[in-house]
């Protein structure tokens, strides 16, 4: 049976990018000590218009010492992908005014964006010295901790942000993802379990602990799938694991209900097509499971379960040329597919 959950909660809202023009500030400049004797043309913005971008031109051609408006332009340039334009604003309004943590958080994003994640760390850290208690700081450090498995000290981070605020459902959250990580599991769910209480509209946070308590209590996760949908009614990935969760009860009607829901919302939703499919198989409606093989087929042509399960079909029904065929086509995509070798030898 096809068990993949497609499943994509996004942990950290990292993006890596490569921009040549930045790459070359970044050698230029290896230091922030020094800023204010560095020389870099904030004027220039590379002919970019925008209405946004237009009046901060304007703002800072009336004020060039006010470091809130390069911040804000440099915030606007990032938006768009800007990142050298975004990289010198940012730079002077450091230059301008050191004290504010939010101007190094933009430039630790911008170091993150290049892979540069021991000056994106450094900077965060200098924004933790200028505001101790800011949880935004805190957070994002734990988060780049968490990039670099170094859990120790992402929990460290995660301790110090809730020291300042309790109920920070967030970092709950990611608590749970790091003690997830390393195996940690009554740890992980307590944390996702808290998170929740924090939030109750948190929504990756009911499908980790649906993933979580599956394999002890399906009856509890499908209760974390049901809040996940509660919160997101369209979401396919949490409508999909709750009708696995049925399927594996053998509660077959209710699972084949929600992969019609989730395939009349989204018609390329393969696995949910293929897994339709296996049911009708399993209650001998061979024709109606063919078609959902082929159909899963048409969406993706490599799906190769689903070559073997339209050989299986074609087997069943003493088709033996085409069920010889589907095996080869599996066996072609995945030479060590055991189940389709099994299937050419019974049918020798």
């Amino acid at each position: 049976m096809k068990t993949k959950l497609i499943f994509s909660v996004i942990i950290i809202a990292f993006l890596f990018s490569s921009c040549d023009k930045l790459k070359a500030i970044f050698q230029k400049e290896n230091t922030l000590q020094d800023s204010t004797s560095v020389a870099i043309d904030t004027n220039n913005v590379s002919g970019i218009e925008t209405p946004a971008i237009k009046a901060l031109n304007v703002k800072i051609s009336n004020s060039p010492a006010n470091p809130e408006l390069y911040y804000l332009r440099s915030n606007e340039f990032l938006k768009m992908e800007f990142t050298a334009e975004a990289f010198k604003d940012i730079f002077k309004a450091v230059s301008i005014d050191s004290t504010k943590a939010k101007y190094f958080i933009t430039l630790s994003e911008i170091y993150f964006k290049q892979k540069d994640i021991t000056r994106a760390i450094n900077s965060l850290l200098k924004a933790e010295s200028v505001e101790p208690n800011n949880t935004n700081v805190l957070v994002l450090i734990c988060k780049y901790q968490f990039y670099l498995k170094d859990y120790e000290k992402a929990i460290g981070y995660a301790d110090k942000a809730l020291k300042i605020n309790a109920h920070n459902a967030e970092v709950y959250f990611l608590k749970g993802l790091i003690f997830k990580e390393i195996g940690k599991t009554d740890r992980a769910i307590s944390s996702f379990q808290t998170a929740v209480e924090q939030n109750p509209e948190l929504y990756e946070a009911y499908m980790q602990l649906g993933l979580l308590t599956e394999g002890k209590d399906k009856k509890l996760a499908m209760e974390f799938y049901e809040n996940a949908l509660r919160v997101d009614t369209n979401s396919s990935e949490a409508r999909y694991a709750k009708a696995m969760a049925m399927q594996t009860q053998n509660n077959l009607e209710k699972a084949k209900e929600e992969y019609k829901e989730i395939i009349k919302r989204d018609p390329q939703y393969e696995e949910a097509i293929y897994n339709l499919g296996y049911i009708y198989f399993q209650q001998d409606s061979l024709e109606k499971a063919k078609r959902h093989f082929e159909m899963a087929l048409k969406v993706n042509p490599a799906y190769i379960d689903a070559f073997y399960m339209s050989g299986l079909c074609e087997e069943a029904k003493s088709n033996y040329k085409e069920a010889r065929i589907f095996y080869n086509q599996a066996l072609g995509l995945n030479a060590s597919h055991e189940l389709a070798k099994k299937g050419l030898a019974r049918i020798k």
